[in-house]
């Protein structure tokens, strides 16, 4: 989808930084901008406020129905950070009561360990290669007539507010099993810096992409 591929390009660090040296290129009188922005990159590399923002923008502010163990599922897994989502995974379809699985294909990398033992368990219905959210979505509706009234969707966990937004007007029941990425991270560090760069990339993409899915929609 072309609204997904402009905020990938544009809403990133680099994004960022060059927003910054055009201000500094237009008006030498940002001492004050300057200094914020230090302090804002100093603040987002420490790995207990990257937890901390990581939590409240995702499910964890929000509240999700848990997950009944005597109910039967579908299971949806979302493209992208796939050795995560597979853990994610097959602890779900060891705890709970799963019946077909939806996997979502963004690398066309269909011969993994994971897909074919889980071939052997469960009924799998693989999609083409999705190169979005929306298209990972199109995937879910085109197969919606064969699925269980309730389904687990597995994505990150800062990710759900756009799938959420997405899967508001089908008309099922949708519980998430996510990755939890606040919980990823070396507790031997208090500073780290590439990973609330990586962070801080991936929330503006996903409030931009929110954004503009809430304007394409109302």
């Amino acid at each position: 989808m072309m609204i997904e591929i402009i905020v990938k390009s544009l809403f990133n660090f680099y994004g960022l930084i060059l927003f910054i040296l055009i201000l500094n290129i237009f008006n030498s009188r940002l001492k004050v901008l300057n200094l914020f922005f230090i302090f804002f990159f100093l603040l987002i590399s420490i790995v207990y406020f990257q937890n901390f923002i990581l939590k409240k923008f995702s499910y964890f502010s929000n509240q999700i129905v848990s997950i009944d163990d005597n109910k039967k599922y579908d299971l949806l897994i979302l493209g992208g950070n796939e050795i995560k989502r597979n853990m994610v995974a097959i602890d779900v379809l060891d705890k709970y009561n799963i019946g077909k699985v939806l996997y979502v294909n963004d690398k066309n990398q269909l011969n993994t360990f994971f897909l074919k033992n889980l071939a052997k368990r469960k009924k799998i219905i693989i999609s083409e290669k999705s190169n979005s959210t929306y298209e990972d979505i199109k995937f879910l509706i085109k197969n919606l007539n064969d699925l269980n009234e309730n389904i687990i969707i597995i994505t990150d966990d800062f990710h759900i507010n756009r799938v959420s937004m997405l899967v508001s007007e089908i008309n099922k029941n949708f519980f998430y099993a996510p990755v939890k990425n606040y919980n990823d991270f070396d507790h031997n560090k208090l500073i780290d810096f590439n990973r609330g760069i990586y962070y801080l990339e991936i929330i503006m993409r996903e409030i931009a992409s929110i954004t503009l899915y809430y304007f394409k929609y109302i």
